[in-house]
């Protein structure tokens, strides 16, 4: 009340916005999420495709976000992403022996200029292996090239066996 006794009221509402940047990235190898274990097999040289897929897992658009990954470098940079939105980019390389293991780590800024990161890491495993090529011919000198007068064999059927006539698997497990 006033001095007069009338009542007296005032309003002043606040609100504010939970704003929170977050990112979350996933890394593919040959189209595979291999976070732990050997990962996918591939032939030592053959081509192993990386995805990197980043996504602002936040309810804030996130800005000068770069992709990178520890064995293979910056992969990409991406402008803006905002929230509930991906991108994806994708790096290939040579297939090497053994078990091979890498991180890739996506970092951007939320509208406040807070960092946000995540991390994700994948495998494959290079696998060594006898490989056969395309074209079977009578080898007539037994010296493991195609001379000239040493046709080829049309349909030809190759079975690989061990030293007891059981056939082999490839490194996809096929016989």
């Amino acid at each position: 009340k006033d001095v007069t006794g009338k009542v007296v009221s005032d309003k002043d509402p606040s609100h504010y916005y939970g704003g929170k940047g977050a990112i979350d990235v996933e890394k593919y190898t040959n189209g595979v999420d291999a976070d732990t274990g050997t990962g996918p097999v591939v032939p030592v040289g053959s081509t192993v495709t990386w995805k990197y897929v980043v996504k602002n897992t936040g309810n804030v658009k996130l800005t000068n976000i770069v992709v990178k990954d520890d064995k293979e470098g910056t992969i990409c940079t991406i402008a803006s992403l905002n929230p509930n939105q991906s991108k994806t980019c994708t790096k290939t390389g040579a297939a090497i022996a053994g078990q091979y293991a890498n991180l890739a780590t996506a970092t951007g800024k939320d509208v406040t200029g807070k960092v946000v990161s995540d991390k994700d890491p994948s495998h494959y495993y290079g696998k060594k292996g006898a490989c056969l090529g395309n074209f079977v011919w009578e080898d007539k000198n037994a010296n493991g090239i195609q001379d000239s007068g040493e046709s080829g064999v049309s349909g030809a059927i190759v079975t690989l066996s061990d030293e007891n006539g059981n056939s082999v698997k490839d490194i996809y497990g096929n016989n």
